[in-house]
């Protein structure tokens, strides 16, 4: 490329770690499927951090996000992801 001209890579080719945060209703399995998801997109998940939340929380969470499951139902938790594109991502 000639000195002085920038390329602008296109925004869905973006690569980097990302974080995805999810609320789900907690079920047997759920973290499993999200990883074969991910699996099938070739994502490699790096960690899996599901914090201890009080009670108080859970239903501030199902309320902001106005889910109709039970706060005692939700399960709020982080996976990290290892390099991916944006597209992969979305």
């Amino acid at each position: 490329m000639p000195e002085g001209v920038l390329r602008v890579q296109p925004a869905e080719e973006i690569t980097g770690s990302f974080y995805v945060r999810f609320i789900v209703k907690d079920r047997a399995g759920i973290v499993g499927d999200i990883g074969q998801t991910f699996g099938r997109l070739a994502v490699n998940i790096s960690e899996i951090w599901q914090p201890d939340i009080p009670k108080k929380s859970c239903v501030a969470l199902t309320q902001s996000y106005k889910l109709k499951e039970n706060p005692k139902e939700i399960l709020p938790f982080v996976i990290t992801l290892e390099h991916a594109t944006l597209r992969q991502v979305r």
